[in-house]
Formats: structure tokens, C-alpha cells, sequence
């Protein structure tokens, strides 16, 4: 026991002389950062990563905007523990459509009928007990509905929006549906101008 215990001081000795984890006050501090602003732990470094096994997530400090990913396509907020996933509150989200990034880029066909096949739905999620629980909701409304549509039906109209997680649940990126109620309004649009132009022809007796 007592050389168990001497080699824990040594070690212990051995690791603050280099100085890079240090316990200060009740706050953790890596490398030479300072704490910030009362934060409990404090990383230095430009580059961090996690991993398990050969699953990993990346922290990158480097650039001017700083970047987490992960060695996959995708990161999932998700909680494990309750079995749900979680909502995700921003000020505003931006997603990547730049020129540069895209390739063999064609215009929409028609979308309208398209659109006609799809049933949007009112709904309750199965997990309710939990959400409603830790959702800082405040609108004052019991037990509100969700309004959206069902993954497994909008993948037979538009398969291409539609993914399965590592669990199989489906999600759907709704983003998607955006490019195709533009053109939609567009068609709906053309033929309403269509008719006005008709009734004036008919009212002018033309």
C-alpha cells in the first residue's frame, strides 16, 4: 500500500512540474490557459478530440469560425439516456449552398403535384412524459401538438430527403421542402396570372 501510495505522490509531483493539468481553486485548467470567466474547465489548445473506440468528435480552434465534427457525416443530438433526441435553440441557422460546393445543378420540375401527395400531419411524440418535462417551453400551452409529416410516407414521394440513423429512426430533412414550395407558388402563381388574363379577355369581350 505504501508503494502504491508513493508512486500516486510522484506521479502526482512528476505531473504539475510540467504544468499542464492543473486543479486551481476548484476550476481545471489544461496547458497554459487561464480560466475564463469562471468556467469550471479550461482547455488550451487549438485542436481537440474525443474518441471511442473508432468513433471520435473533433473540436477545431484553428480557423477564424470554430468547428466540431465528427469522423462520420453527421452529428446527432441525442439523448442516450432517456431514449429521445433533444431540440436545438439558435438565433438563426445557416446551411452550405454555395456554387462552389455543388455539381451537375438542374432546375425543379414541376413540384405542385408533388406537393399534393404529401399529408401534413398533427401529432404528440411517443416520449412526450419526458419532453414536456425538460422543454423550457413557455407559451403557457398544455400538452401542445407538433405539426409536421411522417418520415416513412414522405419517403415514397421523395426518398432522396429521407435518412435512417444509426438506430434506424428516419429523419427527414425538411430544408428540402423549401426549394419545391418556391416552385410550387411559382407554377400556382403562373396559372393564376393565366386566368386573370383570361377573365379580362372576357370581360372586354375579346
Amino acid at each position: 500500500m505504501k508503494k502504491v501510495l508513493a508512486l500516486i505522490v510522484l506521479c502526482f509531483i512528476a505531473f504539475n512540474s510540467h504544468a499542464q493539468l492543473k486543479y486551481q481553486n476548484g476550476y481545471l485548467v489544461y496547458n497554459a490557459m487561464e480560466r475564463y470567466n469562471g468556467y469550471m474547465t479550461n482547455w488550451e489548445g487549438w485542436a481537440h478530440c474525443w474518441k471511442f473506440g473508432n468513433r471520435m468528435i473533433k473540436f477545431d480552434l484553428g480557423p477564424a469560425d470554430s468547428r466540431v465534427s465528427s469522423n462520420s457525416d453527421k452529428l446527432v443530438l441525442y439523448d442516450t439516456e432517456n431514449g429521445g433526441f433533444i431540440d436545438l435553440y439558435a438565433r438563426n441557422v445557416y446551411t452550405n449552398s454555395d456554387a462552389a460546393s455543388k455539381t451537375n445543378i438542374q432546375s425543379l420540375g414541376s413540384a405542385t403535384a408533388t406537393l399534393t401527395q404529401l399529408r401534413p400531419v398533427s401529432f404528440e411524440w411517443a416520449d412526450k412524459a419526458h419532453y414536456f418535462k425538460t422543454s423550457r417551453r413557455s407559451t403557457g400551452v398544455s400538452n401542445p401538438k407538433e405539426m409536421g409529416f411522417i418520415a416513412q410516407e414522405i419517403e415514397q414521394v421523395l426518398p432522396d430527403i429521407v435518412a435512417v440513423d444509426c438506430e434506424g429512426h428516419r429523419v427527414v430533412n425538411y430544408s428540402a421542402l423549401i426549394p419545391l414550395l418556391t416552385k410550387s407558388i411559382q407554377e400556382l402563381n403562373g396559372q393564376i396570372e393565366t386566368l386573370k388574363a383570361e377573365i379580362e379577355a372576357l370581360k372586354s369581350g375579346k
